[in-house]
């Protein structure tokens, strides 16, 4: 009886050493050719330079529009401009495809490689459908992926389906490049100018 049972703990240990260890998902990196992380002028003949702006209320990063891609309706690109000049840290591309099958496609197709999605982001009428997934990746970065659909006439959100690549640190950091270079130029943004100031109160900013 001792040696079978000796004898099965090494059948058992063998078995579970066979085993393959689960795999964890991978971090997505590139959308539609373009890569986070890569610099700006690699894509040259992808982009519409002539689009180039700086991003609203985010001077320290530049936007620019995407030229025609094969499945992809249109997109942009985001590019840092402080601490790393032309990194790309944004990639924002909506599909061809605008329906819901095609969405519904994309998204199981997201699951199976990238594991089930970390947080919902549409709304509660599922006009707006969006799925977030949140990865680390070799540089301790956060990295941020939504693919979303918005029926026609939303006028929240571009109809049709698309995708949102972002590293949140790399923004990070150039927003604070930004910050200390405008500290160390004495340009300071004041908390209330003086005309805030001489703005009425509250009540006048509620809708009537």
């Amino acid at each position: 009886m001792r040696t079978f049972s000796s004898l099965a703990v090494i059948v058992f240990c063998f078995a579970m050493g066979s085993i393959p260890e689960a795999k964890a998902a991978p971090n997505p990196t590139e959308v539609a050719g373009f890569r986070l992380g890569a610099d700006i002028s690699q894509y040259q003949d992808l982009i519409d330079q002539e689009t180039a702006i700086p991003v609203a209320d985010m001077r320290f990063l530049t936007e620019v529009n995407t030229k025609p891609a094969l499945g992809y309706e249109k997109g942009t690109v985001v590019y840092g401009t402080c601490t790393e000049p032309g990194e790309i840290v944004r990639i924002k591309m909506k599909y061809a495809d605008s329906s819901k099958q095609f969405y519904e496609s994309l998204l199981n197709a997201f699951k199976k490689k990238f594991g089930r999605p970390s947080e919902w982001r549409g709304d509660a009428f599922h006009h707006f459908i969006a799925w977030k997934w949140s990865f680390k990746n070799s540089n301790k970065d956060s990295i941020s992926m939504i693919l979303q659909h918005a029926v026609e006439g939303n006028l929240d959100h571009p109809d049709g389906n698309v995708i949102k690549l972002t590293n949140w640190t790399a923004v990070e950091r150039e927003r604070q490049c930004h910050a200390e270079k405008s500290a160390q130029s004495g340009r300071r943004t004041p908390t209330r100018t003086k005309a805030a100031k001489e703005l009425p109160g509250i009540e006048y900013f509620v809708p009537r």
